[in-house]
């Protein structure tokens, strides 16, 4: 769990642990653990890493537990299910023709095209372990007297899409090959080789499903980076990925867009570039720190034991930052009225299977302000273009001071206070029904106890004050024989 291995580094950096925690960590045992305490470098400041989840040349192979976390993501599925219904209801039954670009081992999404009545699927898969298993699937499938889906209606194409052909022209392509960052599963060179050779109307967007692929980014601070736990140095093809929903990473900005795929649209042959710019917020400076002071309070003694300040720590990680936070959105309608997001309009925490990239610009993070302008400079590039080739990313981030220090300073202070005020008057608020479920469970064990009583004095037995001890905290306690 993040959130130990966090606390546990935290405090090693004073007292050496006597058990190495699971996550590997650097441990900075002769500096301070505030990163206000420590000379700022000058920018600017990057790093680069590949789209691989093993960092090397090795391409992306999801195992089985990969796949079923992405079918059981059921808001994603029924997004593309349901996309891939209503463009295939244009067409007379049994005449449109779709190809499944990265089937995967369930054939998903070919199943659904032929139970919506597709004339026919071509269902393209590279990964040798996942073709097995749609070997097996597709056969099970035509086997069955009750599947919906004809034999022969489904023909699974082994390979990389840019090395096979199809007897055919199709109507509808659809895939889902999104990466963490939206471009990293090689969906620019896959796309567009595959539109030009295989759609009828490779630039029409109602021949694809889904309309695009987004990556959006935002400045972003990781507590356990900050307790140097960033597992090694920038520059060697390390990001973090984080879960969605893992409040130990916090964003210090409003997400910008930084990838945006459309499948009918132009999409680069070598390099994807862009730059970015944030400011840095003061009312999520005030925030992240409230949410860090409540991380680090559950283990308050813990820290404090190793002459550390939760308080302190807490307003360090929120003014600090790793680097850019990185995470895909899919766009199904042009107009954007169907969209799976990965996390919210703004940034904000969501289930999904899908962690977020933080890439550390440093081993240590960088110190920030409210009103800090951060800077980036990022590059996606497809280096030979096959899709069989991981790409390479890069960052190049530089901060700048606050125009107006002291009002963005005094806007956090603000917040801070409103958020203090609001949590008081929340926990005043949902007081009343804490007490009453507090008096209930009191009433509910002292009925369990007379009852408890009772049922041994019937037996001419006594109740010790052990038993009754150990029974007050496991309200299902039987007596025993």
């Amino acid at each position: 769990m993040r959130t130990l291995s966090i606390t546990l580094t935290l405090c090693s950096a004073l007292q050496p642990l006597h058990k190495t925690p699971q996550r590997t960590t650097r441990l900075r045992s002769a500096e301070s653990p505030y990163v206000a305490d420590y000379d700022q470098p000058p920018g600017p400041h990057s790093t680069k890493w590949l789209a691989t989840s093993e960092n090397n040349d090795q391409w992306i192979e999801f195992d089985e537990r990969h796949y079923r976390s992405m079918y059981a993501d059921m808001s994603r599925t029924e997004m593309f299910t349901q996309t891939l219904e209503k463009k295939l209801a244009k067409f007379p039954p049994k005449t449109a023709v779709v190809c499944d670009l990265g089937t995967g081992p369930y054939l998903l999404f070919a199943k659904a095209a032929a139970a919506a009545g597709a004339r026919k699927v071509y269902a393209i898969e590279a990964v040798p372990g996942s073709q097995n298993k749609a070997r097996e699937e597709l056969a099970q499938l035509e086997a069955a007297d009750n599947s919906g889906v004809e034999p022969g209606v489904i023909e699974l194409v082994c390979g990389f899409s840019t090395d096979v052909e199809l007897p055919e022209k199709v109507d509808i392509l659809i895939s889902e090959i999104a990466g963490s960052i939206a471009s990293e599963e090689g969906v620019y060179a896959t796309i567009k080789d595959a539109r030009e050779r295989f759609v009828k109307e490779p630039r029409n967007p109602d021949s694809f499903v889904p309309f695009s692929y987004e990556t959006w980014g935002a400045p972003g601070t990781d507590l356990c980076h900050h307790s140097g736990g960033s597992q090694s140095l920038p520059n060697d093809g390390t990001a973090l990925r984080i879960d969605s929903q893992d409040n130990s990473m916090q964003l210090l900005a409003d997400p910008v867009l930084v990838e945006d795929i459309q499948f009918a649209g132009e999409l680069p042959e070598h390099k994807q570039e862009a730059s970015f710019e944030w400011t840095v917020s003061p009312e999520r400076i005030a925030a992240n720190e409230r949410a860090f002071g409540e991380i680090l309070g559950q283990d308050r003694e813990a820290i404090e034991a190793n002459g550390l300040d939760v308080e302190r720590l807490a307003k360090d990680v929120a003014r600090s930052m790793t680097g850019i936070a990185l995470w895909p959105t899919i766009v199904f309608e042009q107009d954007r009225s169907v969209v799976y997001e990965t996390r919210g309009p703004l940034g904000e925490m969501r289930l999904s299977h899908w962690p977020t990239v933080l890439p550390p610009l440093r081993e240590r993070p960088l110190l920030v302000s409210p009103g800090t302008i951060v800077k980036a400079d990022w590059c996606a590039d497809l280096r030979d273009g096959k899709p069989s080739t991981p790409l390479e990313y890069s960052l190049v981030c530089d901060t700048a001071p606050p125009v107006d220090a002291a009002s963005a300073e005094a806007a956090a202070q603000a917040a801070a206070q409103r958020l203090s005020e609001e949590a008081a008057a929340a926990a005043a608020a949902a007081a009343p029904a804490k007490e009453k479920e507090e008096a209930d469970l009191a009433a509910l064990k002292k009925a369990r106890d007379e009852a408890l009583k009772a049922g041994w004095a019937a037996q001419g037995k006594q109740v010790s004050g052990e038993f009754m001890q150990a029974a007050a905290s496991a309200p299902t306690a039987a007596v025993p024989e």
